[in-house]
């Protein structure tokens, strides 16, 4: 899963002479070694064919673009399908930490299962405990045992 993988190439911010931000952060994730990246998308076609980038608008196909940015530590790429001028298709979003280290965003249904999975524990532990703490006698009925409590 991608999810749990992150990629960084600092070594490209040396060969360029740049440094992380609004300017190097698209270009730093569209390098071929990202996993994240696809090498079919519009911003390689483009960039292969030297066109400008008001070529993509009327292109269909996979589109990366910079949505949000917090200088100089948080760059988020997002990934979605152009379906014509007007019409993106959101997909997925990547995080880019400084000084360089890219993760794919987790999906809605991926926290929310997460979050499940955490409370179901929760619960489990909390009835594992209370049940430990559950006793029962014939003259005093239930009872909850406490630390001072012989039975």
């Amino acid at each position: 899963s991608l999810l749990n993988l992150n990629w960084s190439d600092l070594s490209w911010f040396q060969h360029f002479n740049a440094e992380l931000n609004e300017e190097t952060a698209l270009a730093y994730f569209c390098q071929i070694g990202n996993p994240f990246y696809d090498r079919l998308s519009l911003n390689e076609q483009i960039y292969i064919k030297n066109l400008p980038v008001e070529a993509m608008l009327n292109a269909t196909g996979i589109e990366y673009t910079l949505i949000h940015r917090q200088d100089p530590v948080l760059y988020i790429i997002r990934k979605h399908y152009r379906e014509g001028p007007n019409e993106l298709r959101p997909l997925q979003e990547y995080y880019i930490l400084a000084p360089g280290h890219i993760y794919q965003a987790p999906d809605a249904a991926s926290v929310i299962s997460h979050r499940l999975l955490t409370a179901v524990h929760h619960f489990g532990k909390a009835f594992d405990e209370a049940s430990q703490r559950a006793a029962y006698h014939p003259s005093s009925g239930y009872y909850w045992k406490t630390n001072n409590s012989t039975g």
